[in-house]
């Protein structure tokens, strides 16, 4: 085991080593037979703020598109709409290295 086990030292020291748009949030031990691209899985979450002024603290955290004061304004029905297509379980085995007939290493 990692750290003689401490996680949360093995979570911290691998944030400190990873770049800054990029966290361990969580560190834990699974089976000898886990495949995280099998039993894994990623959470994506995606902010959009649209204030007219960017908060400086989340200025990283959020994709600012401000509202303009004359023109058409940002549909949240439509966005949501079209978010809707995004959420869910998908496949990304297209973007694999591993060819269709290959055996995984």
């Amino acid at each position: 085991e990692p750290l003689g086990g401490d996680y949360q030292l093995l979570r911290y020291r691998l944030n400190q080593l990873l770049p800054d748009d990029l966290v361990v949030r969580h560190a834990a031990a699974v089976a000898s037979d886990f495949d995280v691209r099998r039993n894994g899985g990623k959470t994506y979450h995606y902010s959009l703020l649209t204030s007219p002024v960017l908060d400086p603290l989340r200025r990283h955290l959020v994709w600012h598109r401000p509202q303009p004061h004359k023109g058409p304004v940002f549909d949240v029905d439509r966005a949501r709409a079209a978010a809707a297509h995004l959420t869910g379980t998908h496949s990304f085995a297209a973007f694999s290295n591993v060819q269709p007939g290959e055996s995984e290493r």
